[in-house]
């Protein structure tokens, strides 16, 4: 699992869509353990075989899954899959989310169902709004 990690990593750092600057700030660990772990070096911290460390493999290797699968989902397809957490979860309805877009709950099911395309603007305005919820709810209930 550690080298499909380190792979993972350093394809998206080869790439310039990620840092150690920004693996350090998101995940916490300290940056001389991120380089020791890119470089391959056997003795680095995370390759270790502990609790600890296993969760801190997880960790990245959930960042890589997002990072690399997760970005070709569509952004619709992405809004959708928020609402839908939003109303699954955190048990909000399609009333509450429209009451916050200031939109129909009749448009949100539309296009919850695929059924209606929103326009640009209030495709926007519902996105902004789910991902501010999200935020809102993750960071106070977790």
């Amino acid at each position: 699992m550690c080298e499909m990690i380190r792979e993972r990593l350093n394809f998206l750092i080869g790439k310039g869509l990620l840092s150690i600057g920004v693996l350090e700030a998101a995940t916490g660990f300290e940056r001389g353990m991120l380089e020791e772990f890119l470089n391959g070096e056997k003795e680095a911290e995370l390759n270790k075989c502990d609790l600890e460390n296993g969760r801190r493999r997880l960790r990245l290797l959930s960042m890589t899954d997002l990072l690399i699968e997760g970005m070709e989902i569509s952004e619709d397809d992405r809004v959708r899959g928020n609402v839908e957490l939003l109303v699954q979860e955190y048990g909000m309805n399609y009333q509450m989310i429209a009451g916050y877009t200031n939109m129909e709950e009749q448009e949100i099911l539309g296009f919850m169902s695929g059924k209606k395309e929103l326009p640009c603007e209030k495709k926007y305005k519902l996105a902004v709004k789910v991902f501010s919820l999200m935020y809102v709810v993750k960071n106070i209930i977790e």
